[in-house]
């Protein structure tokens, strides 16, 4: 777990943390670019002035977390979650926002078959 982890200013181009517990970890002005969070739980989290320019953050959970300033160039923001994140100042050019269709064909479900009883 990297929970509440200090990594400001951190080499972490290309870096995986998918799945990784995330929340509460400082990540600013670290160096993200092409790196790999998603599924990451990441509340709360501070991602101020990083350089996230590629990042995959498809499905990452980033409630209550800080943006702000970061660049988010051409990052896959798939069904990011983020609800209270701030995002001031932060670069999303070219960024890829979630694809509802994409959404619901994920979330899709085979109808439950019903059981013949005997």
């Amino acid at each position: 777990s990297l929970e509440g982890a200090r990594l400001a200013l951190a080499d972490l181009r290309r870096a995986t943390f998918t799945r990784a517990a995330l929340g509460g970890a400082d990540f600013t002005s670290a160096d993200l670019r092409d790196a790999i969070l998603t599924e990451a739980r990441a509340a709360g989290a501070t991602f101020r002035g990083a350089r996230l320019a590629g990042a995959d953050l498809s499905h990452l959970a980033a409630e209550g977390a800080d943006f702000a300033d970061a660049d988010l160039s051409g990052c896959n923001l798939h069904a990011l979650r983020a609800d209270k994140a701030s995002f001031r100042g932060a670069r999303r050019d070219g960024a890829r926002e979630t694809d509802v269709e994409r959404l619901e064909a994920e979330a899709w479900r085979p109808p439950a078959q019903k059981r013949d009883d005997p």
